[in-house]
């Protein structure tokens, strides 16, 4: 935001000025780049318009609040885009990945496969080991022969 985008800029006063100060800003410009102390200045004139808009809004204790509180919203909402553009498409939520609570990776472990893995229970039951020596701890036969029917 340039400092003329700005009516604290346009004033040149810092946004937490005092309402006295944001008055005695405003009547030190507007003598300066008033139209009768210019004659015939285009730039002196647009700069008064700009100089009394600004006036306007934080001259009045209610609409300099608004005025705050929609550029407050402005700079956020700019600043959560910038962040949401640097993420990419691949945006994740604060916290980790959508419905996935890395606190408890046991308990999602199970509702996602369907059992514990520490304890292979499944529905509360044991699953039964097969004769051979298991290589992979991913090992999902049991799974696969319980819920599918396949056998090997």
């Amino acid at each position: 935001m340039g400092d003329m985008d700005n009516l604290y800029g346009v004033l040149g006063v810092s946004r937490n000025a005092a309402q006295e100060e944001i008055k005695k800003a405003y009547r030190t410009l507007s003598k300066k780049y008033h139209p009768d102390a210019n004659p015939g200045d285009k730039k002196a004139e647009e700069r008064f318009k700009a100089i009394s808009e600004a006036y306007a809004v934080l001259g009045d204790p209610k609409k300099r609040s608004d005025y705050d509180r929609k550029t407050e919203e402005t700079i956020h909402n700019a600043a959560d885009n910038t962040a949401k553009k640097a993420r990419g498409k691949a945006a994740v939520p604060p916290g980790g990945m959508a419905g996935f609570d890395f606190s408890s990776m046991e308990g999602q472990f199970e509702r996602f496969f369907g059992f514990h893995p520490k304890t292979t229970e499944i529905d509360g039951e044991k699953l039964q080991r097969t004769k051979k020596a298991k290589t992979n701890p991913l090992d999902m036969t049991d799974v696969f022969e319980r819920y599918m029917g396949i056998k090997k």
